[in-house]
Parts: C-alpha cells; structure tokens; sequence
C-alpha cells in the first residue's frame, strides 16, 4: 500500500523554503498532493496577503 501525503501553502514566490517544504513532504510519502492557498485566505491569515496574485 503507498503512502499519500499532503501539504499546502502559499507559493506565490517560490523560493528555497517552499522548495524544502516539498522535498521534505515528499521523502515521507509516495506521492505528494500539494494544494495552493487561495488569495482570500492567505489575506485573512498572513500579514500582508499575497506578492502576485491569483
């Protein structure tokens, strides 16, 4: 049975944090989802919102 992991952020500029996010997330699973926050909620919930947007 494989393992199917998810992870989830805000990748409006993709830099080496995000990248290891995604390395890390995949070496403990088989096959990774990763899910893209929207504009709405990252304003909600980060200060400042996103760089680019949607």
């Amino acid at each position: 049975m494989s393992k199917i992991g998810f992870t989830l952020g805000c990748f409006d500029i993709l830099h080496m944090g995000h990248l290891n996010l995604l390395e890390n997330s995949k070496n403990l699973c088989d096959k990774l989802i990763v899910g893209v926050l929207g504009d709405d909620y990252v304003g909600l919930n980060k200060g400042g919102g996103c760089i680019f947007t949607e």
